[in-house]
């Protein structure tokens, strides 16, 4: 998320690890579904092809079925290693956040004394 500082100076960014994570899943599971949906271009291809036996289209047909199916299959392999970047950087984003507080000394102390002294 990016929006306009308090003070007017700019921007700020900030980055909720839990929505890559929502995305990273997303993610897996297309690129899981891409390779199983292959079937519904197959079959209509493979009949195509039946019925134009002696067609040079035939041939021409069945090579563009495989040049697809090997794209798409590229495709799903491609957006699962999206899936696993997002969950990386959510990692990352989460670490980080969780060093930046650890690097804080706790408290040191009233820096004033109390009402009550």
């Amino acid at each position: 998320m990016v929006s306009a500082s308090a003070g007017g100076g700019g921007t700020t960014f900030a980055v909720d690890p839990s929505d890559l994570d929502a995305a990273a899943k997303v993610a897996h599971d297309t690129g899981a579904a891409i390779p199983n949906e292959l079937k519904t271009i197959q079959q209509p291809s493979d009949d195509a092809v039946g019925g134009l036996l002696g067609w040079q289209t035939a041939g021409s047909l069945s090579s563009c079925t495989s040049a697809w199916e090997d794209c798409l299959r590229a495709l799903g392999t491609e957006v699962d290693g999206v899936g696993d970047k997002l969950t990386k950087t959510a990692a990352s984003y989460r670490n980080t956040d969780t060093n930046a507080a650890n690097a804080f000394p706790g408290p040191a102390g009233a820096p004033y004394p109390s009402a009550g002294n």
